[in-house]
């Protein structure tokens, strides 16, 4: 058994042309498989059957190479498969670091994209914060420059010394109302290089004017101003001898032009007046230009009486029915005929009282204003002169004022109503006695006479 084994044997070179070097592995373990499958076959045959064993044993082993052939050919398809794999897979990973890569560039690039239009965008934002700061700026000077006005009314005197700065001269008229806002007048005169034409003198200002008008002012420079107080009961010849006493430029013509210049529509009574602005010129305070004609002159007093006849009292003069020249007419004649201010209302008691039952007024302060001159005791005879104006002679009210009236006596009229009293007598002291009748009054005279 043992020759028929060896002449079985394969040789390696024909072993290696059926399965290769890689089936070698195969081959020892098919050999070895059929050395064993052949002996214990060999130990349990008859003698009858050892010829037909070497060809079994031959076909056996082809069948066991083919079958390890087959198994070689299936492990390296299957590593030519995982080498193909893995090839794959890595072709896979670079594509994907490629487009790894590729994303992480785009966002880089996105990023930093963003952040240069950030910084374009901030700085435009930037751009617009300050323009809109600058605009701002800029309205709110010309604001407070041409427009925005403090909340006050009058004139003021200003003396600007021959060295005051620009903030001095602001500061002054800010304390005084003229302007609103000291600041904004520096300001003003630096942005537009105006201090240096600023001139010193004496200036009379509206109060509550714009910082632009202010300037322009100061440009034209200060005028050489009187300052003239007119005494509440006043007559426009009076008046016109203060001015005079002033050193007034147009003082001389004052009174012919109060006479014949009236330019407020409730100067007109129902007759017309000896002299137009009589009780019209309020009687006050002025800072009067020496250079202002009679014109001016009576334009500024003539305003000065339109702002101070208020809405207020103007209103309540149309609850009375009182028109503003009627109210002017008896708040003259109150102003003349009371000394003391408590005596204001109790007079123009009487004097409405006497209009309602159409009584004559006589007032002796009207007898004194036709005779031209003031006269301490009148006589029969001075009650009897032939004039508008004699209220002893008359009823109702004069032509017009006979004098300024200041604004106690006007808000005495607006107070009163018609009394009980008929009546009064002034005592030496100048304070008055109030009677209802003609007996009371004598008795009330002759106690005053002594």
């Amino acid at each position: 058994m043992k020759n028929k084994e060896n002449k079985m044997s394969v040789p390696a070179s024909v072993w290696e042309s059926i399965v290769g070097n890689d089936g070698e592995e195969s081959h020892n373990e098919a050999v070895h498989e059929d050395s064993e499958t052949a002996a214990a076959k060999t130990q349990d045959d008859t003698p009858d059957q050892d010829v037909a064993a070497p060809q079994e044993h031959t076909h056996r082993l082809k069948k066991s190479l083919r079958r390890a052939s087959e198994k070689a050919k299936e492990r390296k398809e299957e590593k030519k498969e995982r080498k193909f794999e893995r090839q794959m897979q890595e072709k896979r990973n670079q594509k994907k670091l490629a487009k790894q890569q590729k994303y992480e560039e785009a966002r880089r690039k996105y990023y930093e994209s963003r952040r240069r239009g950030n910084k374009i965008t901030l700085w435009i934002g930037y751009v617009m914060i300050a323009v809109t700061v600058v605009m701002l700026f800029i309205w709110a000077g010309q604001y407070f420059y041409q427009i925005q006005k403090p909340e006050a009314h009058g004139t003021v005197t200003v003396d600007i010394p021959a060295n005051a700065t620009g903030a001095e001269i602001g500061n002054m008229l800010e304390e005084k109302h003229v302007i609103s806002n000291a600041f904004v007048f520096r300001t003003a005169l630096a942005v537009k290089g105006d201090s240096k034409k600023l001139q010193a003198g004496h200036y009379k200002f509206d109060q509550g004017i714009t910082v632009k008008e202010a300037i322009i002012e100061l440009h034209k420079g200060g005028n050489d101003f009187a300052t003239v107080t007119i005494p509440e009961g006043y007559t426009v010849s009076q008046i016109a001898e203060a001015l005079k006493k002033a050193d007034i430029k147009g003082a001389d013509d004052f009174a012919a032009e109060a006479a014949s210049y009236g330019p407020l529509t409730y100067m007109y009574g129902p007759e017309p007046a000896q002299v137009k602005g009589e009780g019209f010129l309020f009687a006050d305070t002025y800072d009067i230009p020496k250079d202002y004609t009679a014109k001016q002159l009576c334009d500024l007093m003539y305003d000065h009486t339109d702002k101070m006849l208020s809405p207020e009292i103007r209103r309540e003069a149309a609850e009375k029915k009182m028109s503003l020249h009627d109210l002017m007419t008896i708040a003259s004649m109150v102003e003349k005929e009371a000394k003391f201010r408590e005596d204001q209302v109790p007079i123009a008691s009487v004097i409405l009282k006497r209009l309602e039952i159409n009584m004559p007024l006589q007032i002796d302060a009207t007898i004194q204003y036709a005779l031209g001159k003031p006269k301490e005791h009148l006589s029969i005879a001075d009650t009897r002169i032939n004039s508008p104006y004699n209220t002893y002679r008359r009823t109702g009210l004069p032509p017009g004022p006979i004098g300024a009236p200041g604004m106690n006596a006007i808000k005495a009229v607006l107070a009163a109503k018609p009394g009980e009293y008929l009546y009064y007598v002034a005592k030496p002291d100048g304070h008055h006695i109030f009677t209802r009748t003609l007996d009371e009054h004598e008795v009330a005279v002759a106690s005053v006479k002594g």
